[in-house]
């Protein structure tokens, strides 16, 4: 009896480890460094908010993880944050710049560059970026003096292809097209308040806006929910989706989840039936179809895995980041059904 007591406590403390409950804050940086893609690191930047919702670098380091796979909207919402929790980081005001830079909102991003240059006075990639942004509001005669700066700062800028593109517009006084070729993404880092991307051109608009979840609690299952698909525990997955489309039947996005979840449970009519329901509130899903592809992927329907993920990817270029979207994708190629 004790050994079972014993094995039970354990099971019990593995579950609290897994899910995040008894995990530092530390623990849940190193969780997320170690993880494939950004898609994971959102799940487990949440779940550290769900505990440690006052700690702003979880904000900011999610917001990297949105940044990277360009739902530069998301990003701005967490840099947002992270900055309403402390506002004396000019990573998370530099960061934001980008986000808003992205999004095309070039004169917020300059009151953002501005700040970090009040912080931080020898950023030079602060110097660049609102140089960058003058430039998107063709206001060269501000945008030279700030590359100047950069220059002087940072002089391995002066042969910078970006940099000297942005001084030959300067000189020709011709109106802005592009600046330098698509940037690298931002890298996660352990270091603190490092610059966390470089400027480009804006990024193309993302996939059409889903609906937003508002109440805490239903963050809370999405987190759950996304933590216990990727266990494999998909019964529990399922279950903790269909308590969130109780709490808030609008947010449809959910019934694809739980569709993919119930068709890994090889609960398969119940999957249909909710990835219909999916595609009747909004028939243009990328990751419906991306979770619908992996599903048929599990059953061996390659054929249909196959043209779900080219609907996907179609939908949204963006979608190939996602771990779940390349694991499919060569599963489907080799002809080996997704686990």
């Amino acid at each position: 009896m004790g050994c079972i007591y014993k094995t039970a406590f354990a099971f019990i403390l593995l579950g609290q480890t897994v899910s995040g409950f008894s995990q530092t804050p530390e623990e849940f940086v190193k969780r997320a460094q170690d993880a494939p893609d950004s898609n994971r690191r959102v799940i487990i930047y949440g779940e550290a908010l769900n505990k440690y919702p006052a700690d702003s670098r979880f904000y900011h380091k999610r917001g990297i993880a949105y940044g990277i796979m360009e739902y530069h909207d998301k990003a701005f919402k967490d840099f947002d944050k992270a900055i309403a929790l402390d506002s004396s980081a000019p990573a998370y005001y530099q960061d934001r710049g980008l986000a808003l830079h992205r999004l095309k909102r070039n004169e917020e991003a300059i009151a953002d560059f501005t700040k970090v240059i009040e912080l931080e006075p020898g950023n030079a990639r602060a110097y660049y970026l609102r140089a960058v942004s003058y430039i998107n509001l063709k206001q060269l005669d501000k945008a030279e003096p700030d590359l100047d700066k950069a220059i002087q700062l940072d002089p391995k800028l002066k042969n910078d292809s970006a940099a000297r593109q942005i001084r030959g517009l300067i000189s020709s006084k011709k109106p802005f097209i592009s600046v330098g070729t698509k940037p690298e993404p931002a890298q996660e880092s352990a270091a603190e308040n490092k610059p966390a991307a470089s400027a480009a051109v804006p990024a193309a608009a993302g996939p059409k806006n889903k609906p937003e979840l508002t109440g805490a609690k239903s963050k809370g299952l999405a987190i759950k929910a996304g933590v216990r698909a990727n266990l494999k525990k998909y019964d529990e997955a399922a279950q903790a989706w269909g308590e969130l489309l109780e709490l808030e039947p609008g947010y449809y996005p959910a019934y694809a989840e739980r569709a993919y979840a119930f068709a890994m449970s090889g609960e398969n009519e119940k999957a249909g039936a909710d990835f219909n329901k999916a595609f009747k509130a909004d028939p243009d899903q990328a990751r419906a179809y991306l979770l619908r592809g992996a599903a048929a992927c599990a059953a061996g329907d390659f054929s249909a895995a196959s043209a779900d993920l080219d609907k996907a990817l179609a939908l949204d270029p963006k979608i190939k980041r996602e771990f779940l979207y390349s694991s499919t994708k060569n599963s489907t190629k080799s002809n080996k059904p997704c686990k």
